[in-house]
């Protein structure tokens, strides 16, 4: 205790679990709220690492009563961090845990903010009601960076109010400088971030997701990861005129002209210095939209028998090519973004070839 309550501790990063391996309760969490609400003076940053403990739930019993860390008093003046990240398995935020830490923290204090994803969870994020619920009873006047992984968490049931509520948490957060969104996205979503950031945002982070399971509780998923289009691309120039640091998916296509003028179109960024591609090259339309026909020519069109009778040769030979990514390629990239860059020199280019994701 002497250490967690010495005026010099500014700052903690935390592992937490409901229930370890041992199956002893954990109340690391609930442990630090009570540090933030007055008994460590002056923590300003705290970092909660959530994950699953290995075979917990072979522990069927009701948790232990916490009986609160010596010295604190409950009703104690919340504190008042600038950084609080709640990352990994952050399932819990479903049943309360943002709620309680909203009463052991001022979050109109906080510059920092990260919820979900990291540390192996990059598939577990916040649901939309989580995201209704910060939208209408909390404030971040002073928020500047927000780290967020979203999730439709619809295992159980299919949710039709997803976006809205994620336009409306978009919405009710004003003037970041740096953001970072990953998870379900959709154009109206975008619009939002866009609407609401694009003057102030210098860093912008965007990695569209979607739950790689084809089949949950009996209904089939059809939700394919967001393709940025090049009118994406300006749309994002046109309301981001700060914008420094771009992180941002390409869906290559066998490195077509279509494919060559998405690239050229960065160019245009007048402030970007740094450029991060993730190279998309999966392609979910084979599983999950029964409209996608693509006219192969005879030898493609034979079933690609490897693996199952409905996958073509031809969509095996357009992965192969998507999936030929080598350093000519990102010199190539390199070259046609910076033969036309307009205002500041790019200084930084990285491509991340991505082939995770549906099935091709």
């Amino acid at each position: 205790m002497t250490l967690a309550t010495s005026p010099c501790l500014y700052g903690v990063k935390l592992a937490c679990t409901d229930r370890d391996t041992d199956g002893d309760d954990d109340f690391n969490q609930v442990a630090m709220m009570e540090l933030v609400s007055g008994l460590a003076p002056n923590l300003t940053e705290v970092t909660i690492i959530n994950f699953r403990a290995y075979m917990h739930s072979r522990f069927f019993r009701r948790p232990e009563p916490w009986h609160g860390l010596p010295g604190f008093i409950p009703g104690s003046p919340v504190g008042s961090l600038t950084s609080l990240s709640l990352i990994g398995s952050v399932r819990n935020l479903l049943s309360g845990d943002l709620q309680r830490w909203a009463k052991s923290t001022d979050f109109r204090c906080l510059h920092h903010l990260a919820l979900g994803g990291g540390f192996g969870a990059e598939s577990v994020g916040i649901p939309g009601d989580v995201m209704e619920w910060i939208s209408r009873a909390c404030s971040f006047p002073q928020l500047k960076t927000l780290i967020v992984r979203l999730d439709r968490d619809d295992f159980d049931v299919q949710k039709p109010d997803y976006s809205g509520q994620t336009v409306e948490f978009f919405g009710a957060i004003k003037s970041l400088d740096e953001l970072s969104v990953s998870g379900p996205l959709d154009p109206d979503i975008l619009d939002a971030i866009l609407s609401g950031h694009g003057q102030t945002i210098k860093k912008l982070d965007l990695r569209p997701y979607e739950n790689p399971f084809q089949v949950d509780n009996r209904w089939f998923r059809r939700d394919i990861p967001m393709i940025f289009t090049k009118q994406h691309i300006l749309q994002i120039r046109a309301q981001c005129p700060g914008l420094e640091e771009l992180i941002f998916p390409v869906k290559r296509t066998k490195s077509d002209a279509l494919e060559a003028d998405i690239y050229r179109t960065f160019s245009r960024f007048n402030r970007l210095r740094s450029l991060f591609h993730t190279l998309d090259c999966s392609n979910w339309r084979v599983v999950r939209d029964s409209t996608y026909q693509p006219a192969f020519d005879e030898e493609d069109d034979k079933p690609f028998e490897v693996l199952c009778e409905w996958l073509k040769e031809g969509h095996a030979r357009e992965t192969f090519m998507n999936c030929a990514v080598d350093e000519r390629l990102a010199r190539s990239i390199w070259e046609i973004i910076c033969a036309d860059k307009v205002g500041r020199k790019l200084e930084s280019l990285k491509n991340l070839d991505h082939r995770r994701g549906g099935v091709w």
